[in-house]
């Protein structure tokens, strides 16, 4: 199983700027009742997830899909969200750690995380 986070800025202002993040699933199963957990931080406006249930203490993030649906092999989930912030400016802004929670393994499974994509 092999599994990759990317996370983009598509949008900013001076005090705001909107991320797409997108999780891969890049093995040939399917990962049912997942949740991601990732450290970021920075912020998340809770009301401006796209799509999923975010929930965050401090730095520490877990998302995971709002209908439950599995993520199928080879696919990916999508989600946008906004962090009140000035732009930034370094790839090491971006995403941590991450890794991955479903009830069929019930162990963490490794997820590889890419420096974040920032907008010229």
């Amino acid at each position: 199983m092999s599994y990759r986070l990317d996370l983009t800025v598509i949008n900013q202002t001076d005090t705001e700027s909107r991320f797409a993040l997108t999780l891969h699933n890049l093995g040939d199963q399917a990962l049912e009742a997942w949740s991601l957990a990732f450290i970021l931080s920075r912020w998340i406006e809770p009301a401006s997830v796209s799509h999923g249930v975010l929930t965050q203490t401090g730095s520490y993030c877990t998302l995971s899909a709002s209908d439950a649906a599995a993520l199928a092999p080879n696919s990916h989930f999508y989600t946008e969200f906004s962090i009140k912030t000035p732009p930034l400016s370094l790839h090491g802004d971006g995403v941590i750690d991450a890794c991955l929670y479903a009830n069929q393994q019930g162990e963490a499974l490794p997820v590889t995380v890419t420096p974040v994509n920032l907008k010229n």
